[in-house]
């Protein structure tokens, strides 16, 4: 926490600088285990793919560095801690820059792999590296909101937010376990007989039974419209419903709405949804992208559920504004 504000309007949240050394830490896990990924693949495969297992071995040592660097940043704490207009333009601006590199270099895969198969095979799959990017920031979800149901305990907030955050709860969790197979990714156990007939991929999971299959992708779309255009209305929303309440905790719905510079995750999602749905680019944007398109969402959810818990916290100024 900082002693000195650079203006009277920013408050410092405590929680934001744990959140920044936190993340800085799974950085380097996370670039740990794609080097790790790369090494494997490389000694072990036996398909030519050595020069793009160095490309990911490669990133994997950049996401090592950034989050050492990022751990030890105090601007990247302060991004994090302190809740200002300023600031939030920063916000804003890092993670645009943050997300247009990340999409870059997917789209530098994309275009270098040797084939649409070299390319499904460097990230998607049982066990690939979107997979488990998707399952890691589910339960940073899961983890976070929780805290967040128990922040609204403590101050016995058990109203709409306490269940709306419960509801959340529920259903990152049964995301999870539906992208891990309800643990048959981890223990590798036979699909029972009577879902072998109907589930279109095999699998011990819900969203591949084969009554789904021509509704999945449009389904997944509509879902990323309404976000989407949820995102862009929510700072109205919560200016409407705190003129009608006319409470002078005038952070109280603010806190609880998702950050309106998150919506490149939510707009990329949105694009990527529709040409799955419709394939009419198939040689850039392939079904398996959509896998892409569920971790952006994922990363939206979980932007905005720190958001809330950041805000929920502590801080160095009683005055809400």
């Amino acid at each position: 926490m900082h002693s000195k504000l650079d203006t009277p309007m920013e408050v410092v949240f405590t929680r934001g600088t744990i959140v920044s050394r936190k993340a800085s830490f799974l950085l380097q896990i996370f670039g740990f285990f794609l080097t790790l990924t790369a090494i494997v693949k490389t000694f072990f495969s036996k398909s030519p793919t050595i020069i793009n297992d160095w490309k990911l071995f490669m990133v994997g040592v950049a996401f090592i560095i950034v989050g050492y660097f990022l751990k030890r940043s105090k601007f990247f704490q302060r991004i994090l801690s302190i809740k200002s207009i300023s600031f939030t333009n920063k916000r804003a601006i890092l993670l645009a820059a943050i997300f247009l590199s990340f999409l870059l270099t997917i789209f530098l895969i994309r275009i270098t792999a040797v084939s649409i198969d070299t390319y499904k095979g460097y990230f998607f799959g049982e066990g690939g590296v979107v997979e488990w990017s998707q399952v890691l920031v589910l339960l940073c979800s899961i983890s976070i909101s929780k805290i967040i149901i128990n922040d609204l305990k403590l101050q016995q907030s058990y109203h709409y937010n306490y269940f709306i955050y419960l509801s959340i709860t529920c259903l990152l969790v049964f995301i999870t376990l539906e992208e891990l197979a309800w643990g048959q990714v981890i223990f590798s156990w036979r699909t029972p007989e009577f879902l072998m007939g109907l589930n279109a991929q095999s699998e011990t999971t819900f969203h591949n039974f084969i009554y789904f299959q021509n509704i999945l992708d449009l389904s997944f779309l509509f879902i990323s419209f309404f976000i989407f255009i949820f995102i862009l209305i929510a700072p109205s929303i919560s200016s409407l419903m705190q003129r009608r309440r006319k409470s002078k905790d005038r952070f109280y719905f603010d806190i609880f709405m998702p950050p309106r510079y998150s919506w490149p995750l939510f707009a990329v999602t949105l694009v990527i949804s529709f040409f799955v749905a419709n394939p009419l680019i198939p040689n850039l944007i392939i079904n398996r992208d959509q896998e892409w398109a569920e971790l952006f969402l994922y990363i939206g959810i979980l932007i905005s559920l720190l958001r809330t818990y950041v805000l929920l916290g502590s801080s160095n100024d009683n005055k809400l504004f």
